[in-house]
């Protein structure tokens, strides 16, 4: 393999001497010890034996782990970052050495080395770039090296090295999130990110507005500055907090984040919401002009708090604290049966548990939430289960797509009111209670709404918490399970 890595095999562990690349591809190849980096990863991302395919961090993990001794072992899941950020080894700071690992670990070597061989042969080298899985495994593994660096502090140069020179010489596109975690490592060091902020809005085309086409609607009326808006179709996007660099706004279940391509525009999104409310430029652009202001999203049917940034520099620093995980989201949910207890079995049995911590694969990838049972509703029949319910509070501690779906419905046999699709075989039933409002397509409509939201301000470190109550049509469902 034509690594610089790999060459570290030929050298103690301690690397007293770092090759460079172009030294590393000299060495013969019997002197390159270590499995053949693109052989190694292309087995390390198929995963373990179920199946699921292994994420960029642990991909990473485990070749460090291989090629720079014990420091490696014994990483939780998702810090690998926080463990680069104490490796005491020069190659730590430096974008150089951070980038040359990443190729090997990536298997962006391997493209370049078969590339190299065909174009030898005579033939085509295979494109001019890498491969799609290759650069995707080595976006991931920017981003971690990224983040190390701000944990880290004082390494704000080599984060503005690595996310504006190393990745486009590897052929791997920036993303929002490393943008962010170069701009957050320069603000924690003291200094300004101008220029990354500036490079970041190009990469989003922030000065291009959305070609998205959007549908006549009756005027809406808006209430204030950055007060309600009330759209064509009754949705009623409010504004729970804000100040000059962050926004908290509900958002209506049945509403979009923001365009996509299955919408073509036909339907209002809470972006459109949020111009009308706050104005192009009381938006942060860094994500692109289809999603103005958005850090994080929910999905269409959930309802609840977002975050939403007014500044480029407030936008950055919130996405480096989502990836970081220094924020904490808490989701209400009503699900059917009790989660985690076995079908059939009646409440009080010996081994129930009213709160728990789920880990499992969530859209093919690992995934945490902890949970705890609220309330219950009905009593539990062995004729008839079908009327019990409850109301869980969810703190995932992974953002997966339908995470906290999958893990009610497919692990802990207790799907969402309404939900037909996560049931590992249960039979789609309906409460009664709920009847009324499971309206429009299956699925449209689900009881799970976002009902807290806690973190640091990212400009004043203050400590921020934000709540949103349950939705009237949620909370009259609640009620009426209450009195049944």
């Amino acid at each position: 393999m034509a690594s610089a890595v790999s060459a570290y095999a030929a050298v103690p562990v301690g690397f007293d001497r770092r090759l460079s690349h172009s030294e590393a591809r000299a060495l013969p190849r019997a002197r390159r010890s270590l499995p053949r980096c693109g052989s190694k990863t292309a087995s390390a991302a198929v995963g373990a034996s179920n199946g699921e395919k292994k994420e960029p961090d642990e991909i990473l993990a485990d070749f460090l782990r291989d090629t720079a001794g014990e420091h490696f072992d014994e990483i939780p899941a998702g810090s690998l970052d926080d463990a680069l950020a104490t490796w005491d080894h020069p190659d730590a700071t430096d974008a150089g050495a951070l980038a040359r690992i990443i190729s090997c670990a990536s298997g962006l070597d391997e493209d370049e080395d078969a590339r190299e061989v065909q174009g030898a042969r005579g033939g085509a080298r295979g494109g001019s770039s890498p491969s799609a899985s290759a650069r995707g495994r080595a976006a991931g593994m920017f981003n971690v090296a990224l983040s190390a660096l701000d944990l880290r502090g004082g390494a704000h140069d080599a984060a503005r090295d690595l996310v504006l020179v190393r990745m486009p010489e590897a052929g791997v596109k920036p993303d929002v999130v490393s943008y962010s975690l170069a701009i957050a490592a320069c603000v924690h060091a003291g200094g300004d990110a101008d220029d990354l902020i500036a490079a970041a809005r190009r990469a989003a085309g922030a000065d291009r507005r959305s070609n998205a086409k959007k549908p006549k609607r009756a005027k809406k009326k808006k209430k204030g500055k950055g007060g309600d808006v009330d759209d064509a179709e009754g949705k009623n996007v409010r504004t729970l907090w804000e100040d000059e660099h962050l926004a908290v706004v509900s958002k209506p279940a049945g509403m979009l984040t923001h365009p996509n391509e299955a919408s073509g525009g036909a339907t209002r999104t809470l972006v459109e919401d949020l111009l009308d409310a706050f104005g192009d430029e009381g938006l942060s652009a860094i994500n692109g002009a289809d999603a103005r202001g958005i850090v994080h999203r929910l999905d269409k049917p959930t309802s609840g708090a977002m975050l939403i940034a007014k500044t480029d520099l407030a936008h950055a620093m919130c996405v480096a604290a989502w990836y970081q995980r220094k924020v904490t989201k808490t989701y209400l949910a009503l699900v059917e049966g009790v989660p985690g207890r076995r079908r059939g079995r009646r409440r009080g049995d010996d081994g129930d548990a009213m709160e728990g911590t789920c880990v499992a694969p969530a859209d093919g990838r690992p995934a945490r939430s902890d949970w705890r049972v609220v309330e219950t509703f009905g009593e539990e029949d062995e004729d008839d289960a079908t009327q019990l319910c409850s109301l869980v509070e969810v703190t995932p501690r992974t953002g997966r797509r339908h995470q906290i779906r999958q893990h009610m419905g497919m692990a802990l046999d207790a799907p969402l009111v309404g939900d037909p699709l996560y049931r590992r075989g249960k039979r789609l039933t309906t409460i009664a209670a709920a009847a009324p409002l499971l309206v429009g397509k299956p699925g449209s409509v689900l009881f799970l709404h976002a009902a807290a939201l806690a973190l640091r301000h990212p400009v004043t470190g203050e400590a921020l918490s934000f709540s949103d109550p349950l939705p009237t049509a949620f909370e009259g469902l609640v009620s009426a399970l209450r009195r049944r």
